[in-house]
C-alpha cells in the first residue's frame, strides 16, 4: 500500500486483501510487513553500529518473554538475539520479597532484592532501580524517578542516591483486557494518573521500603556528608567475592508471600563514637598527600591513631 495516498483518505482503517496461503503444510504461518521509501535520515541510521546495538539491547530486555515462547528476533539478518534472563538474586543474607495482588481486573506482582554490583566491569542493562513490564512487555526500564516512587517525601521512596545501586525491583502487570493497563496512549509508557497505577504504586513503596531501609542504615552508619558515603561505595564497587556471585532464582522458584528479611547487625564489641571537626581544605590536602590515603575520613582516622600512639595512651 502506498502510505502517503493512504493518509490523504478519510477511511483510517488499512485494506488487508486476504488470499489462499501459500505455505506448505508443514511450514508456520506468520506476518510480514515491509516497508519502503524511508526518510533518509531513517535509512542511514541502520548504517550506524551504535543504532543497531541500541535496538537489540532493547528487544532483548523488552520482549525477552516472547523470546521464551519462541518468537524469534533479528536485525539486519544478522544473529539471533537472546533471551534477558529474569532473575531473582536470593542468599540467606538477603532473601528477596514477593508480593502479589490484584485491582480492578488487573493482576500484579511485585519482586524486591538485593543484587550487589561489585565485580561488573560495566552496567548491565535493567540492572537498577524498577523495570515494570506490562503483559511480559518492559515498559519502563530502570526508573529512579518520581514515577516509580522516588520522591523523597516520607510517605514514598527516598530521592534516588548511588547508594541504592543494589536495589532491583520489577513488577509485573496482567490482564485480558488490555484496556484496563495503566499505559499511556501510544501503549509505550505508563500512564500514572490511573487509579490503577496509583494503587500499585503504592504497593511498590511499601514492598521496597524494608529493603531501601536497610541500604539506607548499611551506608550512612557513622557516616556524615554524601561525600564520604560516595568514597565508601566507589571502594566497595571494586570488590570481588563469593558473596557477590550470590545465588540466583527463577521467577518460579520464589515463593509469593517472601519477605526480605536483613542480616542482623553484629554487636560492636567495643562501644564507638563519631569525632567530627573542620580544618583548612588546603592543609587537610596537604595532610592526605603525607598520609597518602583519599578521603577526610581516614586522614581523622590516622592522625587519631598517631596522637594516641605518641602519648603512649592506652585503650582498658
Amino acid at each position: 500500500m502506498d502510505v502517503d495516498e493512504w493518509s490523504e483518505t478519510e477511511e483510517w482503517r488499512i485494506p488487508f486483501v486476504y488470499g489462499d496461503s501459500r505455505l506448505s503444510s508443514d511450514e508456520k504461518p506468520y506476518t510480514k510487513i515491509v516497508i519502503n521509501n524511508l526518510y533518509e535520515s531513517i535509512k542511514n541510521k541502520f548504517d550506524l553500529d551504535s543504532f543497531v546495538n541500541d535496538i537489540k539491547d532493547s528487544i532483548h530486555i523488552t520482549y525477552t518473554f516472547f523470546i521464551e515462547n519462541n518468537i524469534d528476533f533479528y536485525v539486519n539478518d544478522d544473529v539471533k538475539i537472546e533471551q534477558y534472563p529474569v532473575k531473582i538474586r536470593s542468599v540467606d543474607k538477603y532473601a528477596p520479597t514477593r508480593f502479589k495482588d490484584s485491582f480492578e481486573g488487573v493482576n500484579f506482582e511485585i519482586i524486591c532484592f538485593i543484587d550487589p554490583s561489585e565485580g561488573r566491569s560495566a552496567r548491565e542493562l535493567g540492572k537498577r532501580g524498577w523495570n515494570v513490564f506490562c503483559n511480559k512487555r518492559l515498559i519502563l526500564a530502570e526508573d529512579t524517578t518520581t514515577t516509580t516512587g522516588w520522591s523523597g517525601s516520607k510517605e514514598e521512596l527516598p530521592k534516588y542516591h548511588p547508594i541504592y545501586n543494589d536495589f532491583r525491583g520489577i513488577v509485573f502487570i496482567q490482564s485480558e483486557d488490555p484496556s484496563k493497563l495503566p499505559l499511556n496512549t501510544s501503549k509505550t509508557g505508563l500512564d500514572i494518573e490511573t487509579s490503577i497505577y496509583d494503587y500499585i504504586r503504592n504497593k511498590m513503596i511499601r514492598t521496597a521500603r524494608p529493603l531501601i531501609d536497610f541500604l539506607s542504615d548499611k551506608y550512612n552508619e557513622d557516616k556524615t556528608t554524601l561525600d564520604e558515603i560516595d568514597n565508601k561505595i566507589q571502594k566497595k564497587e571494586t570488590k570481588t567475592g563469593e558473596e557477590v556471585k550470590g545465588k540466583y532464582l527463577r521467577l518460579d522458584e520464589v515463593a509469593v508471600g517472601s519477605v526480605f528479611k536483613a542480616p542482623e547487625k553484629p554487636k560492636p564489641k567495643i562501644r564507638m563514637s563519631l569525632i567530627k571537626y573542620k580544618k583548612p581544605e588546603k592543609l587537610i590536602k596537604k595532610v592526605k598527600k603525607y598520609l597518602d590515603v583519599r578521603t577526610n575520613e581516614e586522614v581523622g582516622e590516622e592522625t587519631f591513631d598517631y596522637f594516641v600512639d605518641l602519648e603512649g595512651i592506652e585503650d582498658e
